[in-house]
């Protein structure tokens, strides 16, 4: 028993380079897709935690005066 060759399926080159082009877009394409939807996610847990944290406006404006108080001194120090 023999096994002809001469009936062999043969692909243009073109075909398997249009393929591998394919390919790799759709890997590029996939790689930007879940970069940006992991972006993204991490902006709204920043968010989320933020608001979570939020203090109210008197610890705020403490907080700002001993800022000021601080600043002002360094200021001075720095301007003797």
């Amino acid at each position: 028993m023999t096994i002809d060759r001469t009936k062999q399926v043969s692909v243009p080159m073109w075909l398997v380079s249009v393929m591998g082009s394919v390919l790799t877009a759709s890997f590029i394409v996939w790689g930007v897709l879940s970069s940006l939807k992991s972006k993204q996610e991490m902006q709204n847990q920043t968010i989320e935690t933020l608001r979570r944290e939020k203090v109210d406006r008197n610890e705020f404006n403490i907080v700002m005066t001993k800022l000021n108080s601080i600043e002002m001194k360094l200021d001075n120090h720095i301007a003797k």
